[in-house]
């Protein structure tokens, strides 16, 4: 699951694999791998994507920045 929500805000943002190789320093076939989900993200460079827009809570929780906020915040 985590892998077709980070293909899909790379998509969003009108981003190729490619690129997001390039932003990460990493092949292209290794994002390939995490968007399938037969590898894994380091903490550092999930953060750098958040850097280059991706919506890290989006890919995290599967719920927009603002609702994912929303419900830490609510949180008892």
């Amino acid at each position: 699951m985590f892998g077709l929500r980070l293909s899909a805000e790379r998509r969003r943002l009108g981003l190729s694999q490619q690129k997001v190789a390039d932003l990460l320093g990493v092949s292209r076939s290794a994002i390939a791998m995490l968007e399938t989900d037969r590898a894994g993200l380091e903490l550092e460079r999930l953060l750098r994507l958040g850097e280059y827009g991706y919506d890290v809570m989006k890919l995290l929780t599967d719920e927009p920045e603002q609702v994912a906020a929303g419900r830490i915040l609510a949180w008892n």
